[in-house]
């Protein structure tokens, strides 16, 4: 529900305020809103209920406006609004009121004739302050009609001017500082409100001779129920009405005569502004039940939508790939032998890497068995070999440790200059040499002399 009618309805005329709304859809109090249509329209004294309902069905479709949901306010004499103390112990104020309902309006009435409603101003621990609206029920039916007659479906109705007070408490700006009165235009009375802490306290009433309304609102009774606050003026007051250094409001933009019908607009989308509402609990029922069904099914739809879009999307993504992978097969298919060749090219190419990589494992097991009998056929005579170590390294080379013994030291000595000689070794160095005895080393040899000499060389074998 996007769009309300405010409807301000009495036997002379109708003014109408349609709002939309932006937003808020976590936190409806930060709802932006916008005037989408406003107009009034005269009734002719002798219009029936049902002829003022035809004329505004048939402006309405001449504007163009599809908003079907609209809240209004009951305003004739039948409307009595009072303030009074409740006892904050009673178990039920529905059951007070009717058991003080003549008391109250001061004059023997049946409840069979009447319909009330109730706002909660104030409570502490011994009393409860309420503001009681009594209706004829006549009035509520009259209304009711009227709006099926137009073809709108009602989801409020209040009673008077009270809603007129929703556009001053749906906007901040205007309870910021000293706590300001509402002064409330109609034809021959002023309505005054006064506001505290954001709520209403006290509703007066002043009435005025026709033509006295600019006197009125400078009178001593005026002051003396705004007291040094500010003022703020609405409603149907005479055009080029001093003000008097009050501030006169406009609603969302319009003419301060649609007040009322901008308040009743705001409480379609904020009903929390007024509790009070004259629809029968099965009407409310039904009309709650009909704006979910209309949301779930808007939910519904906007979920299949999206399923939809996203099928459609895959779809459409599926089908370019495939024409993409068809476009590209066929310009391979047309490039033909030249394809094909270059294929087999990169299969050899591939080849020749795996040979090159089989080649250098070869390579490097060639040269280590050749160091090897390149050390074995360097030993002199008188040298004895007893341990040969061949240990890989991070380079991929090989160090060499060859432990063994001689006679004598000129043997090893000999032994040194033929391995440096050697192109398959490199970086010769004597590590250790000594007796067999220092040496502490176990030889593998038969009747060895004390005199024999161990040693100890490191190299490095050459790719």
């Amino acid at each position: 529900m996007n769009k309300v009618l405010g409807v301000d309805l009495d036997e002379r005329r109708v003014k109408v305020v349609e709002l939309e709304r932006h937003g808020g859809w976590f936190d409806k109090f930060k709802s932006k809103f916008n005037v989408t249509n406003s107009f009034s329209l005269e009734f002719a004294p002798d219009d029936s209920p049902q002829q003022r309902g035809e004329k505004l069905k048939n402006l309405i479709q001449e504007k163009h406006i599809r908003t079907k949901f609209a809240v209004s306010s009951i305003q004739s004499i039948g409307v009595k609004s009072l303030i009074t103390t409740l006892p904050s112990n009673i178990p039920n104020i529905d059951e007070w009121i009717g058991e003080h309902c003549e008391r109250l309006l001061k004059i023997p009435v049946s409840l069979r004739d009447l319909s009330f409603a109730y706002e909660i101003l104030s409570r502490d621990n011994s009393s409860i302050s309420a503001e009681i609206t009594f209706v004829k029920k006549s009035n509520i039916r009259e209304c009711t009609t009227f709006f099926k007659n137009a073809g709108f479906e009602l989801i409020g109705l209040g009673a008077g001017i009270r809603d007129a007070q929703n556009v001053v408490l749906g906007n901040s700006n205007f309870l910021q500082g000293v706590s300001p009165t509402f002064a409330y235009f109609t034809e021959n009375k002023i309505c005054l409100t006064t506001f505290h802490d954001g709520g209403n306290v006290k509703n007066e009433t002043v009435a005025f001779e026709p033509g006295g309304a600019a006197d009125a609102l400078s009178s001593e009774e005026v002051s003396s129920i705004s007291g040094a606050g500010k003022m703020i003026v609405a409603g149907e007051f005479p055009e080029g009405m001093e003000s008097g250094g009050n501030e006169i409001l406009q609603p969302l933009g319009l003419h301060s005569g649609y007040t009322l019908a901008s308040g009743l607009a705001l409480r379609g989308f904020l009903p929390e502004l007024n509790p009070v509402n004259f629809l029968e609990k099965t009407d409310q029922a039904r009309r709650e039940e009909e704006v979910y069904a209309s949301l779930f099914k808007r939910v519904v739809l906007a979920c299949g939508a999206a399923v939809i879009v996203l099928l459609l999307s895959q779809s459409l993504v599926s089908s370019y790939l495939q024409e993409k992978s068809e476009r590209l097969n066929s310009e391979i298919a047309a490039m033909g032998p030249a394809y094909t060749e270059v294929t087999a090219l990169e299969r050899r190419v591939d080849g020749l890497k795996k040979e090159t990589e089989e080649d250098r494992t070869l390579s490097r097991r060639t040269n280590a068995a050749r160091a090897l009998h390149e050390i074995a056929k360097a030993t002199p005579d008188g040298v004895w070999l007893n341990r040969l170590t061949l240990t890989r390294t991070e380079n991929q080379k090989y160090d060499l440790s060859i432990t063994g013994c001689s006679n004598e030291s000129d043997g090893i000595a000999e032994y040194l200059r033929k391995l440096d000689a050697n192109h398959l070794c490199s970086k010769v160095v004597l590590l250790r040499s000594g007796s067999s005895r220092e040496s502490g080393e176990h030889v593998n040899t038969r009747k060895i002399s004390s005199s024999m000499v161990t040693f100890e060389i490191k190299a490095v074998v050459n790719d």
